[in-house]
């Protein structure tokens, strides 16, 4: 692709004084900038690279209905049509595609529908996404994704991470760092990941393999499951089916309006158990006996095991307990 340099030099807004480059331009940085794209719709992909210089490139047509704007503060990549109240959160069928490669800088990208992939990026970075999909491979800085509807994969992030999608799937994979998780309708999988993660999920189902460090969670209906994770877990549900399955001696502490709560204690563990149920069942080992009185079911033991350690507490207002 021939790199071309726009002839035009103007102001834009008082704030810009900067130049319209097309398709292919190396821009030196002064290093204060920010990266800012605003586009209908685009794919973008954006990696970090040992070049001093910010490459950006854009095929040709691209290049046309696209601004690049520079200052000492800010670099913003914008669709040259005006955006009108007849034309807000309206799409025309075509993505405009950026490629952009350099140092890490901080990072925002807004888009009705799209694609962004980030690649190695170490600095601070939020994408809003009405429609389409996120990835991100081995970040290392804050990253916080949002998503009306679409999908999005966090792989090999070293930071905390914050991901809010109103309908969509959800995958993280070998986090080391915080994790903020919303998702009220659709799958979440967390996998192999280290540190506080919190999840907040309405419908759907979210799944947990692997990790460890500290779990809390909100859960409204759907199915919860938790596999092999090192650490406490704390959680409140309303009518999600919980399925915990203990590796280590975890504190586990849960409060259920009803559903299910199932949880397999690691093997040998000996938990302390101190369980509750209002007007639900709860269902453990034959060698322990549930206390039955006006209030409701309770128990409070310990299962056999060579390691008294680690604890299992769980209340209920509806719903069952189950405690293998």
């Amino acid at each position: 692709m021939e790199n071309r340099v726009a002839l035009l030099t103007f102001l834009v807004g008082g704030l810009f004084s900067s130049q319209l480059w097309a398709a292919g331009y190396d821009l030196p940085l002064k290093g204060a900038e920010k990266i800012i794209i605003r586009a209908p719709e685009a794919q973008i992909m954006v990696t970090q690279t040992k070049t001093p210089n910010l490459r950006i490139n854009m095929p040709d047509q691209d290049a046309n209905s696209m601004a690049v704007l520079a200052s000492d503060k800010e670099i913003l990549i914008q669709s040259k049509e005006p955006s009108t109240k007849e034309s807000f959160g309206k799409t025309k069928g075509r993505k405009n595609v950026i490629e952009i490669q350099g140092p890490g800088l901080p990072l925002e990208i807004h888009l009705v529908d799209g694609q962004v992939t980030l690649q190695k990026w170490s600095k601070e970075t939020l994408v809003h996404l009405q429609k389409g999909q996120i990835t991100s491979k081995e970040g290392l800085a804050k990253l916080t994704a949002n998503v009306q509807k679409g999908n999005v994969t966090v792989l090999g992030h070293q930071g905390r991470v914050e991901v809010d999608v109103y309908q969509g799937n959800v995958v993280i994979k070998d986090l080391g760092g915080e994790l903020e998780l919303q998702n009220f309708n659709g799958e979440s999988t967390v996998e192999k990941s280290k540190g506080y993660l919190s999840f907040v999920t309405g419908g759907g189902s979210t799944k947990v393999t692997s990790s460890g460090g500290t779990l809390q969670f909100s859960a409204g209906k759907g199915t919860w499951v938790s596999q092999g994770f090192q650490g406490r877990i704390e959680g409140d549900n309303k009518e999600a089916n919980i399925n915990i399955q203990m590796v280590s001696e975890s504190d586990i502490a849960i409060k259920t309006q009803g559903g299910r709560v199932t949880v397999k204690s690691a093997p040998g563990a000996g938990s302390l158990l101190n369980l509750s149920a209002i007007d639900g069942e709860i269902s453990v080992p034959s060698y322990l006996k549930v206390a039955r009185d006006s209030s409701g079911k309770s128990l409070r033991g310990r299962l056999r095991g060579d390691k008294p350690k680690g604890s299992i507490t769980v209340r209920a207002q509806e719903g069952t307990i189950v405690i293998q």
